[in-house]
């Protein structure tokens, strides 16, 4: 019986099976950019989340057996999912008899989020906190108390969320109407499995130190309270199928053969099973109002806690809801004649599978859509980067530009995941943004990735480049020159860049000539070389005040690692310090655009220059700070 939930689950999602690594998978397959084994499963302060088996045990086992193609993890997932199904079909069945537990995991299995879990591995860890909790379920309804505590225990170091099973699994006897003695003794367990849990948890740490609310940068935390009601009503859509998208969502044809299989695999299941059994699971059974009253314990505690605590509304998150509402669905059609009920389970595989297409372009969410782009998108620039730089030196420094890529997150990936190093299968192959570069490394490598994920290799010394694309922009050149040059002085090698900066100089259009001769000059000031400084800034092309600013913006929004050599650019662009229109400009453009190291600083400079002005201190205000 088991058996036709996880095949249906399989085939639902075994489209995303041939996705490779993306996003945080290579945070952990190279244990955060360190190569230590021991990076994932160690208590670390400075990382929100803890969770050892899905991070930690899992990404090593992955590392060694396949760091390359992701096949392995995908396919783990996948038989996560399906044993997820199956262990809501075995849980289902005891608790409300074979029918009802068979109906409740083909809903389980049809569910149009869970697909998103096979479609990026680092979704495993929702994987296995279910799993955890269905056999801590399991195991506390055959009265192992000691086994379910310990399962839940593990849950919880697999995902925070899990918590929100523990209202049931404390009150599992109450609420089935058996003798309550042994409340007091569940309490103690599940209690010290949370307290212990909550001890060592560095983002619970983080959470209360900052009054619940979510630290700078997160997005978990007590919050966004005028979102509370519109997530609701998309959780709630979503655990029905229902697309918060309506009409707008496009069907996606991809995943037609599979729906074909899904379909057909569930009829000859539904066939199968429904000659076996019958409808009246009443008979051992608790009553109909003590299974809603299990499914809705189970299903509200772990509703509330993404709606309260995650500012982003992520459309997988109600795959661990999902156990308590496939019973309650199941529970709803049971009493259905055979046809019906049949016919409403593929009517809810077909939502499923529209609500699969569901997209939203102005918002971020991490719909499947959302997941299988970012995916594609990597897998592109790995073969792009490979194509152009077969090869790399050992150890060497891969400083790279990156066009802003939206949702596809290729930054992030590469910087924060370190991915060149499992690309290259070379751990001491380092990733960097240009303005980090760093002194010390054996070579330096300079890419820009564009925003239609084309990658420029270039040579900084001779202003060369070779390139996925035959037509480049000769800005994806010279920008990426220019932060390089900053960058190399800012680490301690002004003569290299100031050489870098003339050369690019004599080729560069006239506009640019004098952004080129304009640096160079504040980077020789700031070095003590004023004479050279004013030689530089004199054989610059005279600019306007305009022109100035908005040059002195490119600065400012791109900072080196040296604050003192960014702000001798005052003196090359020629704008004083104290000009309030310019630090009030500066002011209005990062806040626009949401750079809050910027927002500081020149909110900080315009309180020197005008105290008490208001949009200075509403800016600090709005960044928390005074």
């Amino acid at each position: 019986m088991w058996l036709v939930p996880a095949l249906v689950a399989a085939a639902l999602s075994a489209p995303r099976l041939g996705f490779g690594y993306f996003w945080d998978d290579y945070i952990f397959l190279t244990m955060r950019g360190t190569g230590d084994w021991a990076a994932n499963l160690r208590v670390d302060p400075s990382v929100f989340y803890y969770r050892p088996i899905p991070q930690g045990l899992y990404f090593l086992f992955l590392r060694f057996v396949d760091p390359q193609s992701g096949l392995v993890g995908h396919v783990g997932n996948l038989l996560l999912l399906m044993l997820c199904a199956a262990l809501v079909t075995r849980w289902a069945r005891k608790v409300a008899g074979p029918w009802t537990g068979f109906l409740a995991g083909l809903a389980f299995a049809t569910l149009g989020a869970a697909p998103s879990l096979v479609t990026w591995v680092t979704a495993a860890a929702d994987l296995f906190a279910i799993s955890l909790l269905l056999l801590a379920l399991d195991a506390r309804h055959d009265g192992r108390l000691g086994s379910s505590a310990i399962f839940a225990g593990l849950a919880l170091l697999s995902k925070e969320s899990a918590a929100g099973w523990f209202p049931l699994l404390i009150g599992y006897d109450l609420v089935l109407g058996r003798e309550p003695k042994s409340l007091t003794r569940s309490m103690i367990a599940f209690g010290t499995v949370l307290i212990l849990w909550a001890g060592i948890h560095p983002g619970l740490h983080k959470l209360l130190g900052h009054g619940l609310r979510a630290p700078e940068g997160g997005y978990v935390g007590l919050g966004h309270f005028d979102r509370w009601g519109l997530y609701l009503g998309r959780y709630l859509l979503a655990l029905v199928n229902v697309p918060a998208t309506w009409t707008k969502t496009a069907w996606p044809v991809d995943l037609n053969p599979a729906v074909a299989l899904a379909t057909a695999l569930a009829l000859i299941g539904f066939a199968w099973v429904s000659r076996g059994t019958t409808s009246d699971d009443t008979g051992d059974t608790p009553s109909t109002a003590r299974l809603v009253a299990m499914a809705l314990l189970l299903s509200l505690p772990a509703l509330a806690l993404p709606i309260l605590f995650v500012e982003i509304w992520v459309p997988y998150y109600i795959v661990i809801i999902a156990p308590g509402v496939s019973l309650l669905l199941a529970l709803g059609i049971r009493h259905l004649p055979r046809w019906a009920a049949g016919l409403a389970l593929v009517a809810f595989l077909l939502l499923g599978v529209w609500f699969r297409g569901m997209a939203f372009p102005t918002e971020r969410v991490w719909s499947e859509p959302v997941l299988v782009d970012a995916a594609q998108a990597i897998d592109l620039v790995r073969h792009r980067v490979l194509t152009i730089q077969p090869t790399v030196p050992r150890g060497a420094q891969l400083l790279v530009s990156v066009a802003a890529t939206g949702s596809r997150g290729i930054a992030t990936t590469l910087f924060d995941g370190q991915a060149p190093g499992i690309w290259y299968r070379d751990p001491s192959v380092h990733a960097a943004k240009v303005e980090d570069r760093a002194a010390g490394y054996p070579a330096d490598l300079l890419w820009r990735i564009t925003g239609d994920l084309h990658v420029i290799a270039i040579d900084p010394v001779e202003c060369r480049f070779r390139s996925t694309v035959p037509d480049v922009d000769p800005q994806s050149v010279g920008r990426p020159i220019v932060t390089y040059a900053r960058a190399v002085a800012a680490s301690g090698e002004p003569d290299r860049a100031l050489r870098l900066l003339e050369h690019l100089g004599e080729i560069d259009k006239e506009e640019f000539r004098s952004y080129d001769l304009r640096l160079a000059a504040s980077i020789a000031l700031a070095n003590g070389r004023t004479a050279e400084a004013q030689r530089l800034r004199d054989s610059a092309d005279p600019i306007d005040y305009e022109t100035a600013v908005n040059m002195m913006g490119r600065v400012f929004g791109n900072p080196s690692r040296n604050p003192g050599q960014d702000s001798c650019a005052y003196w090359a662009f020629q704008i004083s310090p104290d000009d309030t229109v310019a630090i009030r400009h500066y002011l209005s453009v990062f806040r626009e655009l949401g750079n809050p190291a910027q927002i500081d600083h020149f909110a900080k400079r315009m309180l020197v220059l005008a105290p008490g002005d208001y949009e200075a201190t509403e800016a600090l205000r709005a960044l928390g700070r005074r």
